[in-house]
């Protein structure tokens, strides 16, 4: 093979790799930026959990409510189905630190006026 042909193989090799990288670059970038922005214009979290219809049914429940409140840990928590006398709500949001979930206190338990919260 001529030098002209390996320097063109060797062009050709780098330019395959080198986009599909570049797009899968791009794609994490930019779900960082979307992340990071969310972040800043939400960094409560207040818009994860807007007051709806079966939060509404809770509040005028004969039932007891109980609240379980905070972070990843309280999200993947699964309520218990034994208890007949009450409603359990799960108010966690994956990833939030104490200081995020403290300041969404005000906007996602006391509307609901719970008879418990257990906070994690």
């Amino acid at each position: 093979m001529h030098k002209n042909q390996l320097i063109i193989i060797f062009l050709s090799i780098i330019l395959l790799v080198s986009v599909p990288l570049n797009f899968l670059l791009f794609y994490f970038a930019k779900k960082y930026y979307l992340l990071l922005n969310y972040h800043k214009l939400d960094p409560f979290g207040i818009n994860y959990y807007p007051l709806n219809v079966n939060q509404n049914q809770t509040l005028n429940s004969s039932q007891k409510n109980v609240v379980f409140f905070g972070d990843s840990r309280v999200l993947t928590w699964v309520p218990p189905t034994d208890f007949d006398n009450f409603i359990f709500l799960n108010q966690g949001i994956s990833g939030q630190t104490t200081v995020q979930v403290l300041g969404r206190f005000n906007q996602h338990i006391k509307p609901l006026s719970p008879d418990a919260v257990s906070y994690s």
